[in-house]
């Protein structure tokens, strides 16, 4: 078995990706998962290699944001700038916030059942 010590620097040289440590290590991908999961140094470490992943993606991020891109800029509003109207989705509701009051009308609801029937009946000819 890998010493703790070698299985943190491979997950570090891997950037955490098990598929990557398995095959570094030679064993499994869910061994990978499970040492992660059972050994609180290593499941420490491995937090610490996904917030040193995300921090180098927001500072590439952050660059192409400097360098003018659009699609960069965009997603960076939607993502963090929510309060200021910059979202994917529009949430209604009724008055005061509350629930949306719908009311549907049944156009059948003045006839009989008999002539229901008939009008069925009619559909399924024409079809």
């Amino acid at each position: 078995m890998t010493s703790e010590k070698q299985f943190i620097k491979t997950m570090k040289l891997c950037k955490g990706m098990h598929q990557l440590i398995a095959e570094k290590l030679g064993i499994t991908r869910q061994a990978v998962s499970k040492r992660i999961k059972e050994n609180p140094r290593i499941n420490a470490a491995y937090e610490d290699v996904l917030e040193a992943n995300i921090d180098y993606a927001e500072t590439h991020l952050l660059k192409k944001i400097n360098e003018g891109d659009t699609t960069a800029l965009i997603f960076f509003l939607k993502c963090k700038a929510k309060n200021r109207g910059y979202v994917e989705r529009q949430e209604f509701t009724g008055a005061n916030g509350g629930a949306i009051k719908t009311e549907i009308e049944n156009p059948l609801k003045d006839f009989t059942k008999d002539e229901i029937a008939v009008l069925i009946k009619k559909v399924h000819a024409e079809c």
